[in-house]
């Protein structure tokens, strides 16, 4: 069926005259009902209240209602017809016909008795007795425009096309301003794929009544259908400017803007649609999934928690149908898995990963197993990662991702001809997959076999120029084998595509650094920090250098430096900058303790001897000074501060 008769509360309003006078009639629709039921007969007393359930959708007292009317008055047609349609909103098909023929025999001029008839023969699989009943109201009526348009749907269901058009042009030959036609006919057009025809039946209805949010709508899904997503955002924004609380429209134009990663506009959109309302399942969904997908963790869990109230506990459901189980346990499978993703995102892989056994107990799915697979992974179980993204694999055996991310796995795990081997079988199906180029890439890379590593990277770039993460890769690469230009021009090009690449920001902030470029390299730095505050220790250290180079900002020099060691476990080199703040802040004990530690570490490194030696030089251990001193000069005679190294020494010795 193309388009409903009847005007339903949603985003789908049929609006005849607008939304004005619609409002007008259910006023005075109201009074008239509480005037009949205040002070009228039995018969529309009880017909009143009836109505008055109908339109709640309180079906079963409506119907007692209608029953008492008509022990009242057993001839009042208006009852019978309206007990007919509670009848169809319970789906009691064969009583509501008892009751549509009842009303017709009564009042054979009676249309919309005649329309019920016709589309409850439809509804319950009979078009050919519905035909038949919309052809006797046509006969009786011609000049009806619901009659017509009613066999237009019935054709239209039948997929007689021709003889539905026929007829919505009928209705709108009857009556021009008749709106639910035009939303038929436009309905038809886009069924034949005529998009140019079917607009213009649309902008027909908004000519007659400009606040139809229906043709709204419908205009929305042609230009979805044609691509062009600016006028499918403005369609969307019409509506709200006409129903400003239209909680779908907020909804579409939200999922609309995740669609096109605008992201706050799109929290922005959704966190309306909650507002206006708090208890439509849908809005929760997609503000979980966008929460996750902008990193806003907590806020997803909240979500997750909030969708609890749309689970009750299983012993209340112990009488409900099979259809209510169902999507209580979707709601189950969903809250579970939402919470796994936020977890996986906040690096809470245990808890991650309960999460997400949770949700195959209730719905065992691939990309279930395969999130799964991923939090294992971030919790550095290989074996387990490899396990679930097989049995994805299982269940989905096309299923690149978990196949290229069983490859780093075996990467991890040093098993690199099995590593080789899921990539390879991926591009058996997909040779121009750049994801699988680039993980070959970082497998020889690990293999030492570096120029075989540089050409899949470099394909892999050529297949997608937009994958940031090949860029970072090859500039590591290129880092590498000394090729600083190339190495730079790789990270910045990485960084462009995605600015959230944390080595990138680092290595790009140690070339600066090796180039003098000290200001540059700084700003690396701290972008580094900010994206991962607890894992960059190089680049705490390799800032807190710079700050001592420099002789200023010791004490947030100091800060970084112990930054550094706690994510390290007490490398050298960070070690070494330590000490060397503690001396310039002339902190030589702790300087020492620093130092000597680093020296275990890094023995023949001739800066952590000198640092030792101008350590015990500020202490007065002359002895140790010379000793180190004279240590590092014999490393390398010619490092850095060797100039310095043989001025103290000599003082020391004169």
């Amino acid at each position: 069926m193309i388009c409903l008769l009847r005007a339903k509360s949603g985003r789908h309003k049929t609006q005849d005259r607008g939304i004005s006078m619609v409002r007008v009639l259910r006023l005075a629709l109201c009074i008239s009902l509480l005037i009949s039921i205040g002070c009228g007969s039995s018969t529309e007393k009880h017909y009143g209240k009836g109505m008055i359930y109908l339109n709640r959708a309180k079906y079963d007292e409506a119907i007692a209602e209608f029953q008492k009317s008509l022990e009242a008055d057993p001839n009042f047609a208006k009852a019978h017809s309206s007990l007919g349609q509670a009848y169809v909103s319970q789906g009691k098909l064969d009583d509501a016909l008892a009751e549509y023929g009842k009303a017709v025999e009564i009042d054979e001029n009676f249309m919309d008795a005649r329309i019920g008839l016709a589309l409850t023969y439809l509804r319950k699989g009979d078009p050919s007795k519905a035909v038949s009943a919309c052809q006797e109201a046509i006969s009786i009526a011609p000049q009806n425009p619901k009659a017509h348009n009613t066999l237009g749907q019935i054709y239209a269901a039948r997929r007689e096309y021709d003889e539905a058009e026929a007829e919505f042009r009928k209705a709108v030959e009857v009556d021009p301003e008749f709106v639910p036609a035009y939303l038929n006919l436009g309905d038809y057009y886009a069924i034949k794929q005529q998009m140019d025809k079917a607009e213009e039946q649309y902008k027909t209805v908004l000519g007659i009544n400009p606040k139809h949010t229906g043709a709204h709508w419908k205009l929305a899904n042609i230009r979805r259908s044609q691509g062009d997503e600016a006028a499918v955002e403005a369609e969307y924004k019409s509506i709200l400017a006409i129903e400003p609380k239209n909680t779908e429209a907020h909804l579409a134009l939200g999922g609309l803007y995740m669609r096109q990663k605008r992201f706050q506009q799109a929290v922005a959109e959704l966190e309306m649609a909650l507002e206006n309302a708090p208890n439509f399942l849908p809005v929760y969904v997609s503000l979980g999934e966008l929460y996750n997908r902008t990193g806003e963790y907590d806020k997803a869990l909240a979500i997750c928690d909030k969708l609890r109230r749309f689970t009750p506990p299983e012993e209340d459901l112990v009488d409900a149908s099979q259809q209510a189980r169902s999507v209580v346990r979707s709601i189950r499978e969903l809250r579970h898995t939402t919470s796994g993703v936020a977890y996986f995102g906040k690096g809470l892989f245990m808890e991650a990963i309960r999460e997400l056994q949770q949700a195959i107990k209730l719905t065992d799915s691939a990309i279930t197993r395969y999130r799964l697979g991923l939090a294992y992974a971030g919790n550095s179980d290989y074996d387990r990662a490899i396990m679930e993204y097989e049995k994805a694999l299982e269940m989905e055996p096309d299923m690149t991702t978990a196949r290229l991310k069983s490859a780093a796995a075996y990467l991890k795990k040093g098993m690199y001809s099995d590593a080789i081997s899921q990539c390879q079988r991926v591009l058996q199906t997909d040779g121009d997959n750049a994801e699988a180029h680039h993980m070959l890439g970082a497998i020889n890379a690990s293999k030492g076999q570096i120029s075989v590593a540089i050409a899949e990277l470099q394909k892999a770039i050529e297949l997608d120029s937009e994958l940031a993460a090949a860029h970072a890769d090859l500039g590591s690469l290129y880092y590498q084998q000394g090729m600083k230009d190339k190495a730079t021009e790789k990270y910045k090009e990485a960084l462009r595509i995605d600015p959230k690449i944390t080595a990138a920001h680092q290595n790009l902030g140690a070339i600066y650094e090796e180039r003098g470029m000290h200001e540059q390299a700084i700003a690396e730095y701290k972008q580094a920090i900010q994206l991962a505050p607890d894992e960059v220790a190089q680049s705490y250290n390799n800032l807190a250098w710079l700050y001592a180079q420099q002789g200023a900002n010791l004490d947030e020099a100091l800060t970084l430096a112990e930054k550094a060691r706690e994510l390290s476990a007490g490398e050298g080199n960070i070690l070494d900058t330590l000490g060397l703040i503690y001396y310039l802040k002339q902190d030589y004990d702790r300087a020492i303790i620093s130092l000597e530690s680093a020296k275990i570490s890094l023995p023949n490194n001739p800066m952590v001897r000198y640092h030792l030696g101008m350590s015990y030089y500020g202490k007065e251990l002359k002895e140790k000074a010379v000793a180190e001193l004279k240590r590092a000069l014999e490393i390398d005679g010619s490092f850095p501060e060797a100039a310095e190294a043989r001025r103290v020494l000599k003082e020391l010795e004169s």
